[in-house]
């Protein structure tokens, strides 16, 4: 990739300066409580990101076992590859952000069919306008379907591999065929489960990007450059 090594280099260096001014990393491992409370820490800085809801047209027993999985998990399997798979592939966008139309035009590589559905009038609706262009144009020129102003009518005709759409305005039904896989694109709750533990130990905690709320990638991480700032 073209600038990979300079972007590299400046990794490095930020890496370097850090740790010269008493910063330590720690990688490859998840913070427990007790790691932070290890710390003795004035301040705690939570960045532990956000995780995709569960749509409401999904039931709860699917959700839990990773039925349907969300575009995150998608994601995750796309870089550990997947074999090619016949049918139709089905993304429910309710996040209308970059990544989920990256991972839709990777999934179109793998499927016969990669359809998008959603419930507004347009799609990357939450992002710049010249990124929107940007994003239709690769969007159409791998000939993904895109379909909106309906909602999924739920998940009993998957067994047969059809998955029906209801129109948000006329009620109108539709129905997918030759479905193999459907992915909900949901909207993020932040992973916040550490915040009230450590705020119960009479921690002054900050939750910073995502963790706050979620968030386009730049806001988020505009925000933790501010505060790691002000500190």
């Amino acid at each position: 990739m073209p600038g990979g090594e300079n972007r590299s280099s400046v990794y490095d260096y930020q890496c370097l300066k850090a740790q010269q001014l008493g910063v330590k990393f720690e990688l490859g491992r998840q913070a427990r409580i007790e790691d932070v409370l290890s710390c003795d820490p004035d301040v705690v800085l939570l960045a532990t990101g956000s995780r995709c809801a569960r749509p409401g047209w999904l039931p709860e027993d699917w959700f839990a076992q990773g039925l349907i999985p969300s575009l995150r998990d998608m994601a995750k399997q796309l870089t550990q590859g997947i074999g090619r798979a016949p049918g139709r592939a089905i993304i429910v966008d309710q996040d209308h952000t970059e990544m989920t139309y990256a991972t839709a035009l990777r999934m179109a590589t793998y499927f016969d069919q990669m359809t998008l559905v959603t419930s507004r009038d347009r799609f990357a609706n939450d992002v710049s306008l010249i990124n929107r262009q940007g994003i239709l144009k690769r969007l159409f020129e791998s000939h993904v379907e895109l379909i909106c102003h309906v909602e999924p009518e739920g998940v009993t005709e998957l067994k047969e591999g059809q998955f029906a759409l209801r129109n948000v305005y006329n009620g109108a039904l539709e129905t997918l065929d030759s479905v193999t896989a459907v992915i909900h694109a949901s909207s993020r709750i932040p992973n916040d489960g550490s915040r009230e533990p450590l705020l119960a130990k009479e921690l002054d905690v900050i939750p910073i990007g995502d963790c706050k709320a979620p968030r386009s990638l730049m806001a988020a991480t505009r925000e933790g450059y501010d505060i790691a700032n002000a500190l």
